[in-house]
């Protein structure tokens, strides 16, 4: 079938370990457009952490969409219409909240403007991660909220063995209730159960009458298997976890191969 969707992940993905879209990604992606084919970023990442790539993509109007928060959010690029949304509540930060404190593994909630630390001093791994997706930081728990907070997704954000032991600690009573996906080896996210990058592309999809095997998808950890589960065509990066690979159609180099013009010209502009 003629590809007619594309969606990319960001980090690790389109975006090199400079954390810069290159020159030979940006170009197939303009290409790809011209040849009227939908281009949507797709990502774990806030809306700020996405809105400073899209003019230079090209994706500035309102036929441009992007999905955010792991697929708790699809919106409009120009006007920031809400195609999809699907947040938590306070109750559930509140709930994530109490297991970080008892296992002490560092959390933080964010919403469309804000990355709420739950705990003070933030971490590094914390400031580093409000500073590659442009949002702002404070220091917040649950009892500095008004009750009817609403919330894109909880992150627990620590080091790899830590993440290793909260998953290990997570009962399946919990994992029923929400989707829970492992977007690096120190991030452990938290959305609502109706969330998640498949299912936000299927909406998508859906809204533009563009069928499953129609679709394109890259990406490069855990939480990108819910677009292979989905796509007709499931593109690994070359620097993507075992499991990813195990799902995908075919693999691409690398993020710092220009791994997504690769697979673009290929698969897409054949």
């Amino acid at each position: 079938m003629t590809i007619k969707l594309i969606a990319t992940d960001m980090d690790g993905t389109l975006l090199g370990t400079d954390n810069n879209v290159s020159r030979v990604n940006r170009e197939a992606i303009m290409a790809a457009k011209a040849a009227g084919i939908h281009v949507v970023l797709c990502t774990g990442r806030p809306l700020p952490g996405i809105a400073t790539y899209l003019n230079p993509l090209g994706m500035t109007t309102d036929t441009d969409y992007a999905i955010a928060y792991n697929g708790a959010l699809v919106q409009t690029c120009a006007s920031g219409t809400v195609l999809l949304q699907h947040e938590l509540a306070l109750s559930d930060y509140a709930r994530f909240y109490d297991i970080s404190q008892r296992l002490r593994v560092d959390v933080h909630a964010e919403d469309d403007d804000m990355l709420y630390a739950g705990q003070s001093p933030t971490s590094e791994r914390t400031r580093t991660e409000a500073r590659l997706t442009f949002i702002k930081l404070a220091v917040r728990t649950p009892d500095d909220f008004a009750r009817d907070k609403r919330f894109a997704k909880v992150m627990f954000i620590d080091a790899p063995n830590k993440i290793d032991q909260l998953q290990a600690y997570l009962g399946e009573a919990i994992r029923s209730e929400y989707t829970i996906v492992q977007s690096e080896p120190y991030f452990l996210e938290i959305l609502n159960q109706k969330a998640s990058k498949g299912n936000a592309l299927a909406g998508l999809a859906a809204t533009l009458h563009i069928q499953p095997d129609e679709v394109m998808v890259l990406g490069d950890q855990a939480n990108d298997l819910s677009m292979f589960d989905y796509a007709g065509t499931g593109i690994a990066m070359g620097n993507a976890i075992p499991t990813v690979k195990a799902r995908a159609t075919a693999v691409t180099g690398t993020n710092d191969e220009d791994g997504v013009a690769q697979a673009i010209e290929r698969y897409a502009l054949r």
